[in-house]
């Protein structure tokens, strides 16, 4: 789903009357079901890999944000991130770069792995990885777990980033969207200037 499709105008125009309509304590519920659709709507079963990323990273976010030794916790949660990180991008690269050595040893070529990369791996992946170290240096406390999440997964910088600190994105989910009128017309400002940039001058250029 193009963000510069009908189908997200559709799907962004729903969730953001469902979002206004929701009372404030389930605002964050609105933004994280919208979130995860989103994301299930490119391969389904990598939102279990992601979320199952995601519980993994939290609980030792936690347990480092409570621990005398929070280092180790925070070297588990980058190891196991980029691990993954580089098991998609990189795995068939691998063994496409050690199939002359091992065809040359055994005689057999090894199989090239065809794995789809997950969506937005990289950003989600970085993401993890900028929480935990703000967590890590006491910039940031642990959020909640449904926080956790939805700064992780929040649909509209999930494929195309930024790459987001805690610091920038955590502050706007706890303040629950207040609205003000020049709030509200900077925002329309930024997405149609936004929307613009993109569809007139980076796909024409493209």
């Amino acid at each position: 789903m193009l963000f510069n499709s009908v189908q997200f105008g559709v799907f962004f125009a729903m969730v953001l009357v469902g979002f206004v309509a929701s009372p404030r304590r389930y605002r964050t519920s609105v933004l994280l079901g919208a979130s995860l659709s989103f994301y299930a709507l490119w391969v389904p079963a990598y939102l279990v890999l992601l979320l199952g990323t995601l519980s993994v990273n939290f609980l030792l976010t936690k347990r480092m944000s409570r621990s005398p030794h929070p280092r180790r916790y925070l070297v588990a949660s980058v190891a196991i991130t980029l691990s993954l990180l580089a098991v998609f991008k990189y795995a068939a690269f691998g063994v496409e770069l050690a199939t002359p050595f091992v065809r040359r040893a055994l005689d057999t070529s090894p199989r090239i792995p065809e794995l789809v990369l997950p969506l937005g791996i990289s950003f989600y992946s970085f993401e993890i990885v900028s929480l935990s170290v703000d967590v890590y240096r006491g910039r940031r406390p642990c959020p909640s777990f449904a926080r956790y999440l939805l700064f992780v997964t929040f649909f509209p910088h999930l494929i195309a980033g930024p790459i987001m600190r805690g610091g920038e994105l955590l502050p706007q989910l706890d303040a629950g969207g207040e609205r003000t009128p020049e709030r509200t017309r900077r925002g329309l400002w930024l997405f149609f200037t936004g929307l613009a940039k993109k569809t007139v001058f980076a796909d024409f250029l493209l």
